[in-house]
């Protein structure tokens, strides 16, 4: 057994070592540093890349026959470019729905680029494995030089590029054949008529079920290995999160940094702290304050620290750990109750036997450690003796938190925000809005309202905003007894216009006609842009 766990351990820190790599090797290489060989560096303009709207790097690769194939020579046509190899069961899984897809529409020609495999391999598993002959040209890249420019994170990859040669689209991950088809009528004007029985009108919130009864929200297809198995992610054996935490006092937690980052909960005015240095390689914590159990997630794909009662819809309570799998790059979490798949974005039961219902999320900061405490003299703190062996305080995603690269399902095309720009998200009675903390931290507050109420978007200006993924913001129902207040800042202070009332940032009244009120307050998610944008497509985004 020691044997095992010793392996297991291995493969753990290997995992990691890979995803550093990954990270290091292929987001931190740009375009204009890998022009070489089969890439053709027909210009030094700043607009040739990889990202939408850019020009897409010419290159020359051979086909199956030994041509010589110039991704330029299409100028005029829409090219569907995805790249693929046969270790990659996605890839092939979505090969012949490309194909398929692409013969319904007029002036499209698709690419199918091999990233460094050998010809007769890679041919000869197409040839065994595919139910249908692949008529578009098969490309062969063994050296991973064209490869090596456009795949960013991630297999398969793809990219619709218009009759330009601007990239219009792209995906890291796999495709259905409705994605494919929406991509694609995004570029192209001219399309073939369509039998609508042959495209799938898949409602979002409609549950269906597998052939083997298995409910589901969102196809099991769609939800990807993130590398880790299940109970992969900083556990050796069991549910992959921590269980019954130990924590520690403010004086014990000498290890901790003023500037590391915490997702802070106060819960029966109890408050805990639990350092991003640990979630960063456990993502869960299953803990209890009194008799309430609690549920504390982190996504590091998505920059998402979220709470939630540890209940299920039954009321029985549950252990909840991380599947190794991702939908929209974001945390899959499994219950060990009924085995259900649940997103940590929204907390919603997507596949299993509780598809459909949802956690119940309570509110969680993420803000510095010294800003905690300061708050919170009295916190408790996640200890590191967590009962595995881990690099604390060395984070294994390098600079992915501020690069522009996403994956694993999640695809990012909106010019609005950088992608991994930090908003704070809230969705009322169906109607979801982003805040982006930056804009909203140098206004102060906000004066809003969402599908008709009234909220107040305020931040705390003692807490520090300068480290990425801090949020400060914080959300309040500014109706009370029957009146819209308007609120505004006086020389770092809070007050409302009607009544001259000084507030605190915690949404209590200290002085004046409403003292000792309290307003609502609203539960949001700190979260990056691509992530929340991925779950709400039709969010609204304030602009100041």
């Amino acid at each position: 057994m020691k044997r095992q766990q010793n392996l297991l351990v291995i493969l753990s820190i290997a995992v990691i070592a890979g995803i550093i790599f990954i990270l290091e090797n292929s987001l931190q290489t740009s375009v204009s540093e890998s022009f070489a060989g089969a890439i053709e560096p027909t210009s030094a303009s700043a607009d040739i890349g990889v990202n939408v709207d850019n020009k897409a790097p010419d290159f020359t690769l051979e086909d199956s026959k030994g041509n010589k194939v110039k991704l330029s020579d299409f100028r005029g046509k829409v090219v569907f470019l995805n790249f693929w190899a046969s270790w990659c069961p996605f890839c092939i899984d979505e090969m012949p729905d490309i194909q398929k897809v692409a013969k319904e529409f007029d002036n499209v020609v698709v690419l199918f680029i091999n990233r460094g495999e050998t010809k007769s391999v890679a041919q000869n598993y197409l040839d065994r494995t595919l139910p249908v002959r692949i008529i578009y040209p098969i490309l062969w890249d063994p050296a991973g030089t064209v490869s090596k420019v456009y795949i960013l994170f991630g297999m398969p990859v793809s990219y619709v590029i218009d009759e330009n040669g601007i990239i219009k689209d792209r995906k890291f991950g796999p495709l259905t054949e409705d994605e494919i088809r929406k991509k694609l009528a995004s570029v192209i004007k001219r399309a073939k008529p369509v039998d609508e029985k042959e495209v799938s009108k898949e409602v979002k919130e409609e549950i269906k079920t597998l052939s083997d009864g298995t409910k589901y929200l969102v196809h099991p297809n769609l939800i990807l290995s993130g590398g880790p198995p299940k109970g992969g992610i900083g556990v050796d054996r069991g549910i992959p999160a921590i269980i019954n935490p130990k924590f520690e006092n403010v004086d014990q937690a000498t290890w901790l940094s003023d500037n590391d980052l915490i997702f802070g909960i106060i819960v029966d005015d109890i408050a805990r702290a639990y350092p991003k240095q640990i979630l960063v390689y456990h993502e869960i914590a299953n803990d209890r304050i009194n008799d309430k159990p609690l549920l504390v997630t982190y996504c590091p794909l998505c920059g998402t620290g979220i709470a939630f009662e540890r209940k299920l819809p039954t009321g029985e309570e549950s252990n909840f750990g991380t599947s190794g799998k991702l939908y929209n790059s974001n945390l899959v979490m499994y219950d060990d109750k009924t085995d259900t798949y649940w997103t940590q974005v929204g907390g919603k039961a997507i596949v299993g036997e509780l598809t459909g219902a949802k956690l119940k999320q309570i509110p969680i900061d993420t803000m510095l450690w010294k800003d905690w405490k300061k708050l919170h003299p009295n916190t408790q703190v996640l200890s590191r003796n967590t009962g595995y062996i881990r690099a604390y305080g060395l984070d294994p995603y390098g600079d992915y938190y501020s690069n522009d690269f996403v994956g694993f399902g999640a695809s990012f095309s909106d010019a609005r925000l950088h992608p991994k720009a930090m908003v704070s998200g809230i969705t009322i009675n169906g109607i979801a809005k982003a805040y982006p903390v930056e804009e909203v931290g140098k206004a102060g507050l906000v004066n809003d309202a969402v599908n008709n109420i009234s909220i107040l978007v305020v931040k705390d200006p003692s807490i520090d905003i300068k480290q990425f993924e801090i949020n400060p913001l914080r959300m309040y129902n500014r109706e009370l007894e029957g009146k819209i207040l308007e609120f505004e800042l006086r020389e770092g202070k809070l007050f409302d216009k009607q009544t001259n009332s000084e507030w605190n940032f915690g949404g209590v009244a200290i002085d004046g006609q409403y003292k000792r009120e309290k307003l609502f307050a609203i539960d949001s998610t700190s979260a990056m842009w691509f992530s929340w944008l991925s779950f709400n497509p039709k969010t609204e985004l304030f602009k100041s």
